[in-house]
């Protein structure tokens, strides 16, 4: 009997023993994945990062986080390049909000971080204009905020006043000349609305500039005269007189 009850007591002692040691652990794992549903502020570091166009993004912990890692996916979609990288790149993101989480565990501690990306794309509004000058008002659509400033996008163009949605851009090549109107929301997440100024790439030729019947040949903003003989200048308008 007394043999029998050695044992038992000694299984009980392993069990227990066992038992506090993984403790920590279903402790950390439960908080990381309650964290995955709900992350006070201070368990979590909230960054925000806006992508155009794009289906990629890189992310990173700030600051650093001490220990091993792994991220999760909490909102939207993402793929990883290396989980357990605290600084990788998330691929394959959805059109609006992907947030994910980074728990780093040392020293019998826990931190986790927390990492949006916003992917815009399109911009939230757009205005299509055609102009034939290479000089146009530069207006915001209706309904974007105020309080803003423009970016070039594509193109050329020389914008009178970056701050108010309201200006006038000069210098705009032919093609599309793309601009976008950013505001900021809480957190510093950026809205963008967009104005495509299409300069339409007109007949420098017509009506004809040529004089003393000159041949004119149409060019990007300009034009060329094949002046006939006795006569020069850029629109042959200059005799060089009947000896020459």
């Amino acid at each position: 009997f007394f043999f029998v009850q050695t044992m038992v007591m000694r299984f009980f002692c392993m069990g227990f023993c066992l038992l506090a040691v993984m403790v920590p652990s279903w402790s950390a794992y439960e908080f990381f994945h309650s964290s995955l549903n709900e992350t006070s502020p201070t368990q979590a570091i909230h960054k925000h990062l806006l992508v155009t166009s794009l289906g990629a993004a890189q992310i990173s912990v700030q600051p650093a986080a001490e220990g091993f890692g792994t991220w999760r996916t909490k909102m939207g979609t993402g793929v990883f390049v290396n989980e357990s990288n605290p600084n990788t790149i998330v691929t394959g993101l959805s059109p609006g909000v992907n947030a994910f989480l980074y728990m780093a565990v040392a020293d019998n501690s826990t931190a986790v971080s927390e990492f949006r990306v916003i992917k815009v794309d399109p911009p939230l509004a757009t205005r299509n204009t055609s102009t034939n000058s290479s000089s146009h008002p530069l207006a915001a659509p209706s309904g974007a905020a105020t309080v803003g400033s423009w970016r070039i996008i594509e193109g050329t163009g020389t914008i009178v006043d970056t701050l108010n949605p309201r200006t006038h851009v000069d210098g705009l090549s032919p093609g599309d000349n793309v601009f976008d109107w950013v505001t900021f929301e809480l957190h510093n997440v950026e809205v963008h609305t967009r104005v495509i100024l299409n300069r339409k790439d007109v007949d420098d030729c017509s009506p004809d500039p040529c004089q003393n019947g000159g041949t004119c040949t149409d060019g990007v903003n300009s034009h060329t005269c094949a002046c006939p003989a006795r006569y020069s200048g850029n629109n042959c308008e200059t005799s060089l007189g009947t000896g020459q």
